[in-house]
């Protein structure tokens, strides 16, 4: 008898067009812009008469057949969602042991933080709401009666009533008070946390500054008078944008030099080494509030193995995913989190491997072996001349660089036709060598490397040493470019190691692209996000 009052005390739901939304991200720093996909939304909080028809209990401390249910923990408002969809005859959507959401799940649940945000309108509207006084004194000595019914308030754009004041509604993430972006499309939260996301206020709260945005957080396992629930059901995720972000190719030069026959390879050398998936060896598992990682080494050469972390998104789908491989000093800073490596960087500019993430990708952060294979670049290049005479520390590169993607495509996680890299600085040359010399790269980027030999410092001991004295006078890293096509390849320039002068030797490829932001040697945030755009519409 239950379940069929709570058929006819369905709650009314609203479409919620998909959007997006500046959101400043902790982690990195850069404002991101996160996309929501259509979803429905109740017209109101969930009533005292729909949660008893459902329940068989009614917690509220204000009572009210058509009042908002209150008085209900986070865990009983995920129960009261799986139930009401299980009359429906609608999928449960959420694991209740444990909190999370089945992933593609299409009955009743709690919104996302984001979703609640996009659909809240104009909170600071008195119109719109049943809230508490300006005056600390006035509210501490008046009679407030409580909340009121449901449909009271005037709607907002979308027809929505009281998303603003009556009560605190719960939604599914955890709170963190900075920003702590999981993903841009459909986030959902940190995976951890001691308070839930509540948002909206309640009939005692008033428009002060500590009000600002009706964003608060309560514990999940506590109950108020002042808190209650609306319930979200998802339409469709959110998609990539239907139309492609512009590409940015380089101006035509007049002057292109032209790829010579140089034989590259021989000069930059290769290992002695089978050309095999190596081993793996899990060191360590990470769990940050927006990302899970492994950190592993690959047995590339006996007792000098390639340290790689693979990052993942938050909730990573099931199936094949596109890879960013992304080559640095350590593993850390393409993370944006210190993981014990020599060299890490806090900032977003160079955090690769969390943006690939945070877009759904795999992402594999590869330590440069002169980390790792020593002391220090004068240990680690000397171990490597004693063991391989004749090869480059760039050529060792390309070798590990191909072991890494071997053993990529052994795992049933990896789309092997969508793999991309992208590097700064060091990781630029790495990029653009392992690019040249691997066809599986369908789309590489690569920041401030210095595209001729001429722009940086390719004659150090650490990359092409006395071997650079081998190339003919007319060879040049337009050979490498011209080795890349027609894949598509992005040079980020700053006018430092590259800049407008680097145009002709991007020109043996028809599919490269150029972003020049003129602002030094660290990529602006804004080059950063262009080269994300660009890399991921290239391997989705």
């Amino acid at each position: 008898m239950l379940l069929l009052t709570a058929l006819l005390l369905l709650p009314e739901m609203l479409p919620i067009p998909a959007g997006e939304q500046k959101v400043r991200d902790a982690a990195t720093g850069f404002q991101v812009t996160v996309h929501t996909g259509a979803y429905l939304l109740g017209r109101t909080e969930v009533t005292q008469q729909q949660y008893e028809a459902v329940m068989g209990a009614n917690p509220s401390y204000y009572k009210g057949a058509n009042r908002p249910v209150e008085n209900v923990t986070w865990q009983q408002a995920i129960q009261f969602a799986n139930r009401l969809s299980l009359a429906a005859k609608l999928p449960p959507c959420y694991n209740e042991a444990s909190g999370t959401r089945h992933p593609n799940c299409t009955g009743y649940r709690l919104p996302t933080n984001a979703e609640w945000q996009l659909a809240q309108g104009a909170p600071d509207n008195a119109a719109f709401r049943n809230t508490g006084y300006q005056d600390t004194q006035a509210l501490l000595t008046a009679e407030k009666p409580g909340t009121r019914e449901v449909k009271q308030s005037p709607p907002n754009q979308y027809g929505l009533h009281d998303m603003a004041g009556n009560v605190w509604e719960w939604c599914e993430d955890w709170f963190s008070p900075d920003p702590q972006l999981d993903a841009i499309r459909d986030p959902q939260g940190p995976l951890t946390g001691i308070a839930k996301v509540i948002r909206g206020g309640s009939f005692l709260t008033g428009g002060t500054q500590w009000n600002k945005g009706l964003l608060n957080s309560l514990e999940p396992q506590k109950h108020s008078p002042f808190t209650g629930l609306r319930l979200a059901r998802t339409l469709y995720p959110a998609q990539l944008p239907k139309t492609p972000a512009p590409e940015y190719p380089p101006p035509p030069t007049n002057n292109p030099p032209k790829p010579t026959a140089t034989n590259w390879q021989q000069i930059l050398g290769t290992p002695n080494l089978p050309k095999k998936a190596p081993t793996p060896t899990l060191i360590r598992k990470f769990t940050d509030p927006t990302f899970t990682a492994d950190l592993i080494d690959l047995n590339t050469e006996p007792n000098y193995p390639t340290r790689i972390l693979i990052t993942y998104p938050l909730r990573k789908p099931a199936g094949r995913l596109p890879v960013v491989i992304v080559p640095y000093y350590d593993v850390d800073t393409p993370t944006g989190a210190d993981l014990g490596g020599r060299r890490y960087t806090a900032g977003g500019t160079r955090a690769f491997a969390r943006l690939a993430a945070q877009r759904g990708m795999i992402a594999v952060s590869v330590k440069w072996y002169g980390e790792a294979d020593g002391e220090g670049y004068d240990e680690a290049v000397y171990n490597l001349a004693k063991r391989h005479p004749n090869v480059t520390p760039l050529g060792k590169w390309i070798f590990d660089s191909q072991r890494v993607i071997d053993y990529l495509l052994t795992r049933l996680d990896v789309d092997p036709t969508k793999i991309g890299m992208i590097g700064h600085s060091l990781g630029g040359k790495m990029a653009l060598y392992a690019a040249a010399f691997d066809e599986r790269i369908k789309a590489t980027v690569s920041s401030e490397p210095g595209l001729s030999l001429k722009f940086s410092n390719y004659a150090d001991f650490w990359y092409l040493g006395k071997a650079i004295d081998k190339l003919p006078p007319t060879a040049d890293q337009h050979d490498l470019i011209a080795y890349t096509s027609p894949r598509p390849f992005l040079l980020i320039a700053g006018e430092s190691a590259d800049g407008d002068k680097s145009i002709p030797y991007l020109s043996p490829n028809k599919n490269a692209s150029f972003i020049n932001h003129r602002t030094g040697h660290s990529p602006t945030e804004e080059s950063v996000q262009k080269a994300m755009e660009w890399l991921e519409r290239h391997l989705r």
